[in-house]
């Protein structure tokens, strides 16, 4: 069945015109309500609600109220870590924004625990909406760090459901996780990003750059010699 407020508005495939206000013919028993889809923006209870139906019954009647918890909006955060080791990272920097990443919602920067939370102008956390789509991308990546090139979408279904994906090549989706949690205020929505270490430049100057240009001055003198054989001089043994 289907309810919609306190009338009954389908029952199987077939749609109640007028709406029921309740429904007949029942035998006497124990039946059981039980919710399989909650209205947009709030959390489903399915829990089974059991009743009887018998002589004792006032009326022979049995009315079932159902109370539905909203779900409650969200607040975004972000894990840094090395992708080598897996060490937590500072100093990484996020935006937040629906399309245009000159219009920036919110931003983040991780600290010492590599967690960070995104916040609006104020300072305030930035509380993400339900059936809407965000964009994350790094602006800064932390120091000796390659920051990632691609961006995250976040989205949030009317249900609650998040998914966060990753359309770059340089980060595995699977190293993508989400974690979810209502403490707090608000519902909590957590992903993990990883970084890859910047690779060090070699070094001009110093003993290590001389060696390399004795070795390739020697290098030289060999090939000449090979290429250009001493001739004997004539007379001589």
């Amino acid at each position: 069945i289907q309810v919609q407020g306190d009338k009954i508005i389908r029952i199987g495939n077939e749609v109640q015109d007028p709406p029921l206000e309740k429904i007949g013919n029942l035998r006497y028993g124990t039946y059981a309500v039980q919710e399989t889809k909650a209205p947009d923006g709030y959390e489903l209870d399915g829990t089974l609600h059991e009743f009887t139906i018998d002589d004792d019954t006032p009326n022979h009647e049995h009315t079932h109220t159902h109370i539905n918890k909203k779900i409650k909006p969200f607040e975004l955060s972000i894990l840094k870590k090395n992708e080598a080791d897996d060490r937590v990272l500072k100093g990484g920097e996020f935006s937040l924004y629906e399309s245009d990443p000159a219009k920036s919602l919110a931003t983040a920067k991780t600290e010492d625990n590599g967690i960070g939370k995104f916040v609006d102008d104020q300072g305030d956390p930035y509380v993400l909406q339900l059936g809407k789509t965000y964009k994350v991308k790094e602006t800064k990546a932390p120091d000796g760090f390659v920051k990632l090139k691609g961006e995250f979408t976040v989205s949030i279904s009317s249900k609650g459901e998040v998914t966060v994906k990753y359309d770059g090549d340089d980060l595995d989706g699977n190293d993508v996780n989400v974690e979810k949690g209502t403490d707090g205020k608000n519902s909590q929505i957590q992903f993990t990003a990883r970084n890859n270490p910047r690779m060090p430049l070699p070094k001009t100057g110093g003993a290590g750059g001389a060696l390399l240009i004795t070795l390739g001055l020697v290098g030289l003198i060999v090939g000449l010699w090979y290429h250009f054989p001493l001739k004997k001089k004539e007379g001589l043994s």
